[in-house]
């Protein structure tokens, strides 16, 4: 009888500690911190054809929403990104901004943004060769 009453604390305490064990969060590393030139890339310039292509790389993040918007207008939205991935967006003739975003699973908030002129013509200038006599 004895050993009983003894028993039952230890047996009660070793359920509880059984059932805390299994309600605590697993042990997570904590996200890196990353800048948005790191995971958000978009060219300088247009390219002929007026179009942009934003490339995400999201090395060691997930990103849970990123968004592009041409003009002010949504026109691409991805969600849980955690490999690389890119989208080609058309920008319109006349200057145009051009935003990404994005937001990772650790809360952290990445934005770059670039105005992209009308694509310029190139024109070859070709030498004057020849003209007659001296």
């Amino acid at each position: 009888m004895r050993r009983a009453a003894l028993l039952l604390p230890v047996l009660v305490l070793g359920a509880g500690a059984t059932a805390l064990a299994q309600d605590s969060a697993p042990d997570t590393a904590p996200e890196p911190r990353v800048a948005a030139r790191e995971v958000l890339r978009m060219p300088s310039s247009c390219r002929p054809g007026d179009r942009v292509t934003v490339r995400v790389r999201p090395e060691g993040v997930t990103l849970e929403s990123m968004r592009i918007h041409v003009a002010g207008l949504e026109v691409v939205r991805l969600t849980r990104v955690d490999a690389a991935a890119s989208a080609t967006v058309a920008v319109p003739r006349e200057a145009t901004r051009v935003t990404a975003t994005a937001d990772t699973t650790g809360g952290q908030a990445l934005y770059t943004t670039r105005i992209y002129n009308r694509c310029p013509v190139i024109r070859e200038e070709r030498p004057v060769v020849g003209g007659g006599e001296d």
